[in-house]
Order: structure tokens, then sequence, then C-alpha cells
């Protein structure tokens, strides 16, 4: 059989090529790293349109999901103590509930399932109150807290968003809602770096977006679309107060109760593995 010369020097022009490229990847990180990148860059979306602030071009994000967050549980005392800057905050449907019901959950899930002790902190008497001036009013409830407990390694502010449409969908086979991780940037607008706030200042903001991202790509893992992404935004939602502090919106307005519990089965497996807690043996 005739062999075409073009033909065949293309075809060595593409082994040589393939073999180059094999044992580049043997020497080399850099498919991994620039994958790595690629999924770094939808962790955060910047939810202040005013502010225009990538977290990616100020800090190394890859450092962020490499931090080690385990927390050391057999201390005597809480470990987790779980609050809701707006108690107030209810579901739709018929069967009405609120955060601090989801709230209750979390706090069952975590107890029951996991060697961990968990405060869940009810303020039932400011649900009336405004929303303006809430985490001002939360923050020397918090402090108070954290001096009677000092074993609290870990602050979830748990809350509901307000949407125009249901968050929902199917995981696992039930109606579920989704969850926003919030994280303040303490910027100050006319300067736009992380940190830059010299009225409310955050030694831990760094601590609070590593703990965000991981639980963000944990969740990717383990429940896609349980955690669409991490929002910024310029305040400090007394996140200054734990290096491992975080804002969850659990569902949104035109979610029910339900759908929001539905939310802390899978959210709870996530944040185990992000802390490392160990497993109750049943």
């Amino acid at each position: 059989m005739k062999i075409n010369r073009r033909v065949l020097i293309a075809a060595s022009l593409i082994a040589i090529i393939s073999i180059s490229s094999v044992a580049y990847a043997s020497v080399s990180n850099a498919p991994e790293v620039s994958k790595k990148v690629d999924k770094n860059m939808n962790i955060f979306r910047n939810f202040d349109v005013g502010i225009k602030v990538k977290v990616e071009e100020q800090l190394n994000v890859s450092k962020l999901l490499e931090k080690d967050l385990s927390i050391q549980t057999t201390t005597k005392g809480p470990q987790i103590l779980i609050i809701h800057t707006h108690p107030q905050e209810e579901y739709a449907g018929d069967k009405k509930g609120s955060v601090l019901d989801v709230g209750d959950e979390l706090e069952r899930v975590l107890e029951e399932n996991y060697k961990v002790s968990v405060l869940h902190y009810k303020d039932e008497k400011n649900t009336q109150a405004s929303v303006v001036g809430a985490y001002e009013r939360m923050e020397p409830i918090i402090e108070d807290i954290l001096k009677e407990n000092p074993s609290i390694q870990v602050i979830i502010d748990l809350q509901r968003d307000g949407a125009v449409e249901p968050s929902a969908t199917l995981m696992n086979g039930k109606s579920t809602a989704k969850i926003n991780v919030v994280s303040g940037l303490n910027i100050d607008q006319n300067i736009g770096t992380i940190g830059s706030s010299k009225t409310y200042s955050n030694p831990y903001i760094e601590d609070n977006l590593s703990f965000s991202a991981q639980m963000k790509c944990k969740s990717d893992e383990l429940t896609p679309n349980l955690i669409p992404y991490v929002l910024v935004k310029p305040y400090r939602y007394n996140l200054h107060l734990v290096p491992k502090s975080l804002v969850v919106d659990i569902g949104n307005d035109n979610d029910t109760l339900e759908e929001a519990i539905n939310a802390i089965q899978p959210f709870t497996e996530v944040l185990a593995e992000v802390l490392n807690l160990e497993k109750v043996t049943k």
C-alpha cells in the first residue's frame, strides 16, 4: 500500500507532540494547578455592584482552601455556637416556621451525628425588632456568650434570604432550599482593598474567607448546587469575633420551612468534613 508522504510527516509530528505532552505532565503540576485556579474563580460572587472587588486578585485562594479548619471537640463546653441576627425571618407555606426552627434542626443533627457540643442562642424577644442595627445589637450578646463559653470555636449565624423566586431544587429526592454563604470584606468603599475599613476592623478576614471557600468547594464535591457561591460584601457582620465564623442564608422567603430543614442534613455533612468532626458510632 502506498503511504502519502505528507500524511506520514503529520502523523510523526502528532506523535512527537503527544510524547512531549506526556513527559511534561509527568514532571509538572501545571494542568492540575490550572484546573484549580479555574475552580477558584467561581467561588466568590461580588454582591455589591458599586464595589468592584475580586477576592482572587487580592488573596491567594489556593492557600485559603488548604488551611486546616479542624476544631478541638474534647474540650469541656460547647464548641459550636448557632445564632440568628435576624430571628424574625420566617418561611413561606401553611406550616409557619422561622430560622429558629431551622437552627433547632441544625443543633439536633450535629449533636446526634457528630461528637460535638452545640449552643443554640434564640433571642425570641428580638423577633419583632427592626432589622436596622441588628448586628450592633448582637455583638455584645455574642461577646458575653464567648466570655461564658471560651470553648466555642465556631459561630454560625443562620439567616434566611429574601428573593423573588423560590430557591428550592430537588436533592436526594427531596425539595431542598439552596444555601448562600456570605462573607464580609471590611472594605473602605473609597479604597476597595480587603480589610481597609478603619471603622470596623477584623483580624480574621482570611480565616472567614477560608471557612466560606472550603464550605463552597466541599459542597460542590458532596452535594452540587447546595451552595451556589460565596457572596462577598463590604461589611463585617460580626465575623471578627471568632476566626471560624460563618453567615449562611438557608433558603429565602419563598421557600417553605420543610425545604429549609431538608437542607440541614447535606449542609451538616459538608460542615463536618470542613471542621473534621468525628461521627458518632451507632
